[in-house]
């Protein structure tokens, strides 16, 4: 603070402040002016003419973040909104006037004409405001291992079915649309052409297998794939397909189907006609 006197005893008190401080030390320059008890106490509210005082604070709205307030006779005119000759006449009054030994104005001259006026010394006390604390920050809280994979598989995971998919029409492995058909029918079809290719067969033959037969047909023979224990599968299920081979007799044994002798008589004399026909190559 410059000034001798206590930032008390001044009507206007002028802040000096550093805000925006950076982890280098440098700041962004604030002020900010206070208005303080005095104004009321020591005479000055009650002795200026209303004109006079309004005048005055209009004055000190121009203070610059430096803390500098010299505006000029043309922006007191705007502000007034009057001509530069009644705002003149009207902060003239104001320099005029003296509070404790100083003018309330000062009028400060310049050679390009822009003359500007700022507060006597008598009105303002300047001090520099104690610079903001810096409030730590508060770590946020973490999650712990099983919450973050939870959280991440939640957002970011696929299903198997999903990822096989995907790779599937990249690849150009993806299931055909069955377009034209019924929507539960091709999606019965797509997955039984999944099955059927996953077991083994190829593209072709699985198509053709399901445009020749009925699905149901299709479905039952991939139902008891598992109980034929055929050396391979993909051979076998075409023949069960084509020939509309019986339950397995593991499975008809468990239904109760006819008698155990004339199952087995039967079974052998079809299981041989399946067993030949899984080894005969699909053709087209």
């Amino acid at each position: 603070m410059t000034d001798t006197k206590h930032p008390k005893s001044f009507p206007f008190v002028i802040e000096h402040r550093q805000e925006e401080r950076r982890g280098d030390g440098s700041f962004r320059p604030a002020a900010h002016l206070v208005l303080m008890p005095a104004l009321r106490t020591c005479g000055l509210w009650a002795q200026l003419p209303p004109e006079d005082l309004h005048t005055l604070v209009l004055v000190f709205t121009f203070l610059a973040p430096n803390g500098w307030c010299r505006p000029t006779l043309l922006e007191l005119a705007e502000a007034m909104r009057v001509s530069q000759a009644k705002a003149r006449a009207r902060v003239e009054r104001l320099a005029g006037r003296e509070w404790q030994g100083v003018p309330l104005l000062t009028h400060l001259p310049r050679p390009d004409g822009m003359d500007a006026y700022a507060p006597g010394r008598s009105l303002v006390a300047r001090e520099e405001a104690p610079p903001p604390v810096q409030a730590q920050a508060i770590p946020p809280p973490t999650a712990g291992r099983e919450a973050v994979v939870a959280h991440s598989r939640a957002r970011y995971a696929k299903t198997r079915e999903e990822v096989e998919a995907q790779i599937g029409a990249m690849m150009g492995w993806a299931p055909p649309d069955f377009a034209g058909e019924d929507p539960a029918v091709a999606e019965g079809k797509r997955r039984a052409f999944k099955a059927m290719t996953d077991a083994g067969m190829p593209k072709e033959q699985a198509l053709d297998l399901l445009a020749r037969f009925d699905l149901g047909d299709v479905e039952k023979q991939l139902a008891w794939l598992p109980s034929r224990g055929a050396k391979n599968p993909a051979r076998f299920l075409a023949a069960a397909i084509e020939g509309g081979y019986d339950a397995p007799l593991a499975l008809r044994r468990q239904s109760g189907q006819g008698e155990a002798k004339q199952e087995e008589t039967g079974q052998g004399e079809k299981g041989q006609d399946e067993a030949e026909a899984a080894e005969t190559p699909f053709t087209s």
